[in-house]
């Protein structure tokens, strides 16, 4: 993204990522009859996500582990979301919140048309800045289900965006962002908002957030020098083209 200062190097370490991955919970097996698939939506319930059909009845899509960050699409067609592999629990930065902190995960996506069996998209580590990185996060679908997009939280403040195209196995590094979502439906359909931080000259100024518009070529452009919260604007931008763009692993 154009002129996005990237803070000096603050890696994302114990205290400080404790409050920004509260998610945890085994993905253990439950029923629900074929039939109820028509009609179903999903939600983490006690870290473990969970398929609700019309009824109440669930299942669990069990992976074998602790889920996190689920990602829904706005048609309910496909879902994606996080195993964690690692953790440790580690001293609270506030009295009370004491998440634990993901040392590794892995990236699960399924779809409607495969009765949402879980695939297992991404397990593997990632260099960035010379470092390597086990923690992915934050999942989304492209609306043609080509794509997988996540991020790699890398210091305390910004992800480095992925995308990985799930015909050849190929993955594309995406740049620095803070924030994204994938828009599904409208003229604008397939492409991406990036929430960029921005670190003004003068100490006198706060820090700004802004918002682009990535398309499948690389193209990016500026669509909002005030994007402080992504998710308003990222509802009303794409409402206003004829789309939706849901904040990945935010749950409704």
């Amino acid at each position: 993204m154009p002129n996005i200062a990237r803070p000096d190097v603050v890696y994302v370490e114990d205290r400080l990522r404790s409050l920004a991955f509260a998610v945890f919970g085994l993905c253990l097996a439950a029923t629900l009859p074929a039939a109820a698939y028509a009609q179903t939506h999903f939600a983490i319930v006690d870290g473990s996500v969970r398929q609700f059909d019309q009824t109440g009845q669930s299942r669990t899509l069990d992976v074998g582990g602790n889920c996190a960050d689920l990602w829904v699409s706005p048609n309910m067609a496909s879902i994606a979301f996080i195993a964690v592999n690692r953790a440790r629990q580690v001293p609270a930065v506030i009295p009370g919140l004491n998440a634990p902190v993901v040392e590794r995960s892995s990236i699960y996506y399924a779809s409607k048309a495969d009765n949402f069996k879980p695939t297992l998209a991404v397990s593997r580590s990632f260099m960035v800045d010379g470092r390597s990185w086990e923690t992915v996060r934050n999942p989304s679908v492209s609306p043609d289900g080509g794509s997988l997009f996540f991020t790699i939280p890398y210091t305390m403040t910004t992800q480095r965006a992925m995308r990985l195209s799930l015909a050849s196995g190929r993955y594309e590094d995406l740049g620095d962002t803070t924030n994204y979502c994938v828009i599904w439906g409208g003229p604008m359909s397939g492409r991406l908002i990036l929430q960029g931080r921005h670190i003004p000259e003068s100490s006198r100024d706060g820090i700004t957030y802004r918002c682009y518009l990535r398309d499948a070529r690389g193209q990016i452009e500026e669509i909002s020098d005030e994007c402080s919260s992504m998710r308003s604007f990222a509802d009303s931008w794409t409402h206003a083209h004829g789309g939706e763009c849901k904040i990945a692993g935010e749950q409704e």
